[in-house]
């Protein structure tokens, strides 16, 4: 008779020299864990899938419940791990599988551990809606999702844009309960992270890309200055059009259109002018075609069907979907839960996994779509072939590259033509130009802003477990000089009568989101796409390839999505481009268009920049347009003067940070403002080494404190 996982346990306690050690038992510990692991996190999937459709008081109560039987559960397979790791007789087979396994908890205290949970569920309420009053009314005027960003992002006065921004950034984020609540947030996820032997968070957060001869910080670094040139371009072609004061050199955040200034892709409402013939109105065209937003998730289906995705279980019942804003109490935020399941499909019993999120028939909600999609398509390859500790992504970048790469396919102009969303020639040089406008004004600004999130964000959760008082409206400071410094984007103007803390209001940072996901998964969603069209020897640029029918590579990437965690990410990329991790393709991508503009800007005059030209080494410099914006001089008797044509900001320089490391790349990290008093510790100049230990990635929370509610096995929430 096969032993039962409970006797398994008993005995490798009882009798560690015994069982513990003997490799035979090793093997069939992980095949015990395996199968109970399915049925212990089920339960807790399911309970969490019932708070996030209504997140009521009973079941907040009912998942912080589950959760704590499962954290307890996977303790217990932890703490007989560390005993078979240490036996020289385990292979490094089952080493890699049980390293896998003994990543995925916090060892926190329990009444830490509650504490953690219990902050978690409260920051999800970012989610549910604001209240415009500071009140305690029980029901908030405006959903954060999709009512109000919609509303945000249609409108087009200046004055109203302006007051909806106020009235989001003030509401219910500056009370001392909420600042000390974020406070005790980072300093308990500080504590996890030191009890699974890391220095600090931000250490935990990179070992998830963790590869021999790659650290995720410097990549950043380097790729954002190969980003800077288009980025500038962009930036001041876009400054033009929406900035009515003449000596602006910044752009104020709420004039983007997005409630926050992540995507400047609703920009292109009013201020496309790139040829102002042409109107790309997609959203238009999909709801002549879509009523539902559910019929935009068969649109995705269908999709990945067409280009060889085998999603027919998905078609069979494996997926359920909820995409509709249903009741008042609907966590909105887009999310999947990805169901364990055992290798052999005929064993599987109720295998069913779940895409949420609030949607109109609208494209940018389309594209969020694909991206869900991509992470259910990728998990349902390695459920099939891996056990459950390998059923995950090689990093959390990775699990949303696919999606994005499939929608950068769907996006195509020629694409949209035949599915009835374009009526212009799909292939006019002129289109071609409107239409990578309209992507660059997603992409770009987007993946700029999330470095400068990251950078500010590792500062924030270094800095802040060793302070003793926090001095919020200097981190607050921080915040917007970090964002003006790396991106150009300034605070708008305040009717505050109090001191906010606007970052709180940004759901990532409220959640505490990981960093080098958006960025990694952005940067590699091309390189993918990229392969996509290589392998079908595609004519032409890469912008205009049209992918018809089935991708001629279909095999050697499901190939790779089956692998799962089991293999690196470093060598499953070296299997699609043979020479790494590579922004050039998102580069090439948009190469036209960044000619383009700099023949626009060139033509009317425009300075570059936004007087952070200090910042940037003497290398980076050489490869930005010489019509540089101008710093005002300091006011301090000098007789120097500024050029009067040339906008003019007073900007205080941020000086480099440095990885204490002697392998730091030439490119140095930026890094931010950061609180100088007696209370708050300053930035190296030199930075903080983040030194990477030879452990698997560890996934604590893929989405935030969504994922953290998954306790132990945050792989399944995304």
């Amino acid at each position: 008779m096969r032993p039962t996982l409970i006797t398994i346990l008993y005995l490798c306690v009882r009798f560690p020299s015994r069982l513990v050690s003997d490799p035979v038992d090793v093997a069939s510990f992980l095949l015990n864990f395996n199968n109970e692991a399915v049925k212990e996190i089920s339960k807790h999937l399911t309970e969490l899938e019932n708070v996030l459709q209504n997140f009521s008081d009973e079941n907040q109560a009912n998942v912080i419940e589950s959760n704590a039987v499962l954290r307890q559960w996977m303790a217990e397979q932890v703490n007989n791990v560390s005993s078979m790791l240490q036996d020289n007789r385990t292979t490094e087979n089952q080493k890699s599988s049980l390293k896998s396994i003994q990543a995925m908890t916090m060892l926190l205290p329990t009444e830490q551990w509650n504490e953690l949970m219990s902050i978690s569920l409260s920051t999800l309420q970012i989610y549910l809606g604001i209240c415009a009053k500071s009140s305690n009314q029980s029901d908030c005027l405006w959903e954060s999702y999709p009512k109000l960003r919609r509303e945000f992002a249609n409108c087009r006065d200046q004055a109203a844009l302006l007051r909806y921004w106020n009235k989001w950034y003030r509401a219910n984020g500056h009370s001392a309960t909420t600042l000390s609540s974020f406070e005790r947030l980072v300093k308990l996820y500080h504590n996890g992270s030191v009890s699974m032997n890391y220095t600090d968070l931000t250490e935990l957060w990179n070992s998830k890309y963790a590869s021999e001869g790659f650290q995720l910080e410097t990549w950043a670094n380097k790729s954002f200055y190969q980003l800077l040139p288009l980025y500038e371009e962009l930036h001041a072609y876009v400054r033009h059009r929406l900035e009515s004061e003449a000596d602006k050199v910044t752009i104020d955040a709420h004039l983007l259109g997005d409630l926050f200034a992540e995507s400047w892709e609703n920009v292109y409402l009013t201020k496309r002018t790139i040829n102002s013939s042409l109107n790309l109105n997609y959203t238009s065209k999909l709801r002549d075609k879509y009523k539902t937003a559910s019929e935009m998730v068969e649109l995705c289906k269908t999709y990945f069907k067409t280009i060889g995705f085998d999603i027919e279980p998905m078609l069979q019942g494996e997926l359920v979907w909820s995409v509709d804003k249903g009741g008042d109490k609907k966590i909105c935020q887009p999310t999947t839960l990805v169901f364990p399941s055992m290798q052999v499909r005929e064993q599987r019993k109720d295998v069913v996994d779940w895409m949420s999120m609030c949607a109109d028939v609208a494209m940018d909600d389309l594209s969020d779509m694909f991206t869900l999609m991509g992470r259910l398509v990728y998990a349902r390859y390695y459920k099939d072939q891996q056990p459950v500790y390998f059923q995950d992504a090689p990093n959390p970048g990775m699990l949303d590259s696919l999606g994005k790469a499939v929608a950068l396919a769907f996006n195509n102009p020629v694409n949209l033509q035949e599915r009835g969303l374009l009526d212009n020639p799909a292939n006019s040089e002129e289109l071609q130009f409107e239409h990578l406008y309209k992507q660059a004004l997603i992409t770009v600004p987007t993946m700029m802003r999330a470095f400068a999130t990251d950078t500010w964000l590792r500062h924030l959760v270094r800095l802040l477990p060793k302070t003793t008082s926090v001095d919020w409206p200097r981190w607050n400071d921080a915040w917007w000089q970090t964002l003006r410094n790396l991106t150009g984007i300034s605070r708008p103007p305040s009717t505050f009568d109090i001191q906010s803390v606007d970052f709180l209001r940004i759901p990532r940072i409220a959640t505490l989101e990981p960093i080098g996901r958006q960025f990694f998964s952005t940067a590699f969603s091309y390189q993918l796409f990229e392969y996509f069209c290589n392998s079908g020897k595609q004519e032409g640029k890469l912008h205009q390839c049209h992918i018809d029918g089935r991708l001629n590579a279909i095999d050697e990437i499901t190939n790779i999505l089956s692998s799962g965690s089991k293999s690196s990410w470093s060598s499953t990329i070296e299997q699609i481009s043979g020479n790494g991790l590579r922004i050039e393709p998102l580069l090439l991508y948009f190469d036209p268009l960044h000619k383009m503009l700099i023949r626009e800007n060139d033509n009317k005059s425009l300075c570059r920049g936004w007087g952070a030209d200090e910042l940037w080494p003497p290398d980076v410099m050489s490869n930005l347009s010489s019509n540089r914006c101008r710093v005002k001089p300091p006011n301090d008797g000098s007789t120097t003067t500024a050029e009067p044509s040339t906008p003019t900001v007073t900007v205080i320089p941020i000086g480099p940070v440095v990885p204490n490391s002697t392998d730091s790349p030439t490119v140095n990290p930026i890094g931010p403002v950061v609180p100088n008093s007696t209370d708050s510790p300053t930035v190296n100049p030199k930075g903080d080494s983040a030194s990477m230990l030879a452990v698997p990635r560890c996934v604590v929370c893929t989405l935030s404190a969504m994922a953290l509610l998954l306790s132990t096995w945050h792989k399944f929430s995304n």
